[in-house]
């Protein structure tokens, strides 16, 4: 199985994290993966993954062109990026915002570089009849690229591609222009696929519904997560020993960053400086000072000084580049998930830190109205593994809620992790996407 996914730069990222778990499963499903990735990926890391690495890519975050929430085009786009959608002042809006662009970010060159790196590692490769081929991070700009190089494959067997497509086309119920957009663009790449066939696959229900409703044929397929064990080490714990929040992955606009520090001065008096909570984060040593409040440099300086171990910090500070295994480690030590996430784009759009959360049996604080509250919601509704909310000003009363109740809600979220673990693996997924089981000691021996 080749595994494909250009924002692959290092060894840490939940791109890598995807593609691992994608990996494993197809391994017990017969197949032997090969892994294709950004050509910055660092090499002498490869062995670490125990698999084929091939460092083909130039372009990365291509969904920066994309239709959905998460883009920047402004209307539909064909061939080489070529606009041809929405009105003709639109479209010469768009060609303007494409030719003022940066040259690593011209659509039309990342069109092109994507489409060289996928035949150079095809016709490396050599695809035989049984083999897979899956884009493990697709959007409608993706499928530009994807089907500007099949058109360009000259095989008598025809390439068989499947696509998993993570990032929401709208919010609120609004089918925009954009969207019905995004939906013509995938649409019109897969057919100019021919004769070669393209399959594609959403990591949640809402997706794969909001891409129905523009006319994309994508099945549900569950996001793979690491299995781990359920937090059991608080059942000698002392009662009054601090509960640990934490907030996982670098704060970015969508992960809530501009809410940090005003979320910190909240909760700081009535729960970290009285030692009831103790709040857990990544930051870079350049912008700390945007996210931490006035109040709590001390905290902070504390946190990070090495020579002073013996200061006890409401706050703990992890480093920005954590190699996976000790990113891991630090998931393995919360008490409390927080996501501060924004939810109109995490509307449709899944969440890997919240299964990660839900599989290891974390209590966790979402927001309302987006795919983590939904979680919550099959998971047995509002206070059954955690707590939603709709504004951030509602945090510190759940945070009260948690303390007082933490056993019994950490209870549930141990018992619920279970049902988790069996359904996000990631053979299951693979099997989900009706990949069959394969012999696969052709490929072991070649």
């Amino acid at each position: 199985m080749l595994l494909i996914d250009e924002n692959i730069r290092d060894s840490g990222g939940h791109y890598l994290e995807l593609a691992q778990l994608l990996m494993q499963g197809a391994k017990q499903h017969g197949y032997r993966p090969t892994l294709a990735t950004n050509q910055s990926f660092d090499q002498g890391k490869a062995s670490e993954l125990h698999c084929d690495i091939r460092s083909v890519f130039e372009p990365r975050r291509m969904n920066a062109w994309s239709l959905g929430v998460d883009g920047n085009s402004l209307v539909q786009r064909a061939g080489m990026a070529r606009p041809v959608g929405a009105s003709f002042p639109l479209r010469a809006s768009q060609q303007v915002r494409d030719a003022l662009s940066r040259r690593q970010r011209n659509p039309q060159r990342m069109i092109q570089q994507w489409s060289d790196g996928f035949l150079k590692l095809i016709n490396d490769w050599k695809p035989e009849a049984a083999d897979q081929i899956l884009v493990n991070t697709a959007d409608d700009f993706v499928m530009l690229a994807l089907s500007n190089a099949l058109q360009q494959y000259k095989s008598s067997t025809p390439l068989s591609v499947s696509a998993i497509f993570h990032f929401a086309l709208f919010a609120s119920n609004k089918i925009t222009r954009r969207a019905r957009e995004f939906g013509q663009q995938v649409n019109a790449a897969v057919q100019a696929s021919q004769p070669h066939s393209i399959s594609l696959f959403a990591t949640t229900h809402s997706l794969s519904s909001q891409l129905e409703a523009v006319g994309v044929d994508a099945a549900p397929v569950p996001y793979p997560t690491r299995s781990r064990q359920s937090v059991m080490r608080h059942e000698k714990r002392n009662a009054e020993q601090p509960l640990k929040i934490l907030m996982a992955g670098m704060p970015r606009a969508e992960k809530g960053r501009d809410k940090i520090a005003t979320l910190l001065s909240a909760i700081h008096r009535p729960f970290l400086a009285d030692n009831q909570y103790r709040f857990s984060l990544q930051v870079r040593p350049d912008t700390w000072k945007r996210l931490i409040p006035s109040e709590l440099h001390p905290a902070y300086h504390a946190a990070v000084d090495r020579h002073s171990a013996d200061t006890v910090s409401p706050l703990e500070i992890v480093s920005s580049d954590l190699p996976g295994q000790e990113y891991h480690q630090w998931l393995g030590t919360a008490d409390v998930g927080l996501f501060l996430y924004d939810p109109v784009r995490y509307e449709a759009r899944c969440s890997g830190v919240l299964l990660e959360m839900m599989v290891a049996g974390v209590p966790v604080v979402v927001p309302e109205k987006c795919w983590l509250d939904d979680q919550l919601q099959v998971a047995g509704g509002d206070g059954a593994i955690g707590y939603r909310y709709r504004t951030i000003d509602q945090i510190p009363s759940l945070l009260q809620r948690i303390r007082g109740d933490y056993v019994a809600l950490r209870d549930r979220s141990q018992r619920y992790a279970d049902v988790m673990r069996k359904r996000h693996t990631g053979a299951n997924t693979i099997k989900q996407m009706g990949m069959p089981v394969v012999n696969a000691q052709h490929r072991m021996a070649s």
